[in-house]
């Protein structure tokens, strides 16, 4: 646990996440997709994240039918090969697989990722450990939300490693009234409804690692800044929609806004302790009026919010700009 953890700050840590890119291109790389059970043509695109700074640093593709499961490996091959530390990932629950741990274990590459309800370990720890979670020594608090988390040592593909069992009262309470009201409308039977709410709220989450209960859920729950830089490539980066007719032209169109969102994304994180957004920003300066000469171009007064602006980042505008 040392060699990624000092004092409450973890050293450079990746997050693997994949989005679908809908389209309807006739290329290879386009094949009909059944993600979380919903259909659609489209191409998979792959991004990591670092955790210290939420920046992407590496993003791949893939035809749109290949499942999540079967990326990750491939992922961290090339990750290696391009000199990106991957000594802890925090992945999704979609690319946990023997396969995968196997592969996280034998590369010596630390882990933290939640578990499906569908597995047989999940529901042997819910089952063994359910009485015993709500204690006053498993209840943490994260984000103004409290939760019992329970950690307990198992086995993964014959590794050691620690299932973190956890209750969300919060969840736990949303998810029963949701069936009470499910329960009312079709007239459930009282024992049904027992049975129903007894698991509600309950996760479980594994890791190669040993850690403090408090540490377990801000570490996996950075996995969100992953999600917000697949946002700004989709909603401001204008990756959707795809109007490419290559696969030349699509490789081209990745790295361009593979590059525009990380410009946002440090914007973004310049601009936290300010009022101003990305877009303020540029509209903001796009007011700054300049007159072009002959030989020059001379830059008029910088008003107060384009002022803002420069000295956010450190810029002095320059009286004039020669032309070339």
């Amino acid at each position: 646990m040392s060699d990624f953890w000092n004092g409450r700050v973890w050293t450079p840590n990746v997050l693997i996440d994949s989005s679908g890119l809908p389209n309807s291109i006739h290329f290879p790389l386009t094949a009909i997709s059944n993600h979380n059970g919903e259909i659609s043509n489209e191409v998979r695109l792959i991004y990591v994240v670092q955790q210290s700074t939420g920046l992407p640093i590496y993003f791949r593709y893939c035809p749109g039918n290949v499942i999540d499961v079967t990326t990750l490996i491939r992922c961290l091959a090339e990750l290696k090969e391009q000199g990106i530390n991957t000594k802890f990932a925090i992945l999704d629950a979609g690319y946990y697989t023997d396969d995968n741990i196997n592969e996280l274990f034998a590369h010596n590459v630390s882990f933290i990722t939640r578990m499906k309800e569908n597995l047989r370990l999940y529901k042997d720890l819910v089952a063994d450990h359910l009485k015993t979670l709500d204690s006053r020594e498993n209840l943490v608090e994260y984000n103004g939300r409290y939760v019992y988390l329970k950690c307990i040592p198992c086995q993964l593909s014959g590794y050691n490693a620690y299932a973190y069992v956890g209750l969300d009262i919060e969840r736990k309470s949303s998810e029963a009234r949701n069936t009470f009201q499910r329960a009312k409308n079709k007239k459930m039977d009282a024992g049904l409804v027992h049975d129903a709410i007894q698991t509600q709220g309950i996760f479980v989450l594994v890791s190669s690692c040993r850690l403090a209960p408090a540490d377990v859920l801000p570490l996996y729950y950075t996995r969100q800044q992953i999600e917000q830089v697949f946002d700004i490539v989709k909603n401001y980066a204008d990756m959707l929609p795809l109007r490419v007719q290559t696969e030349e032209t699509f490789r081209g169109h990745l790295l361009v806004t593979f590059i525009v969102t990380i410009v946002i994304k440090k914007l973004q994180n310049a601009l936290k302790n300010t009022t101003m957004t990305p877009l303020s920003l540029f509209l903001n300066l796009r007011n700054q009026k300049c007159k072009v000469y002959k030989d020059k171009v001379i830059t008029q007064e910088a008003f107060k919010k384009a002022k803002d602006c420069y000295d956010l980042f450190c810029i002095k505008c320059p009286v004039s700009i020669p032309r070339i």
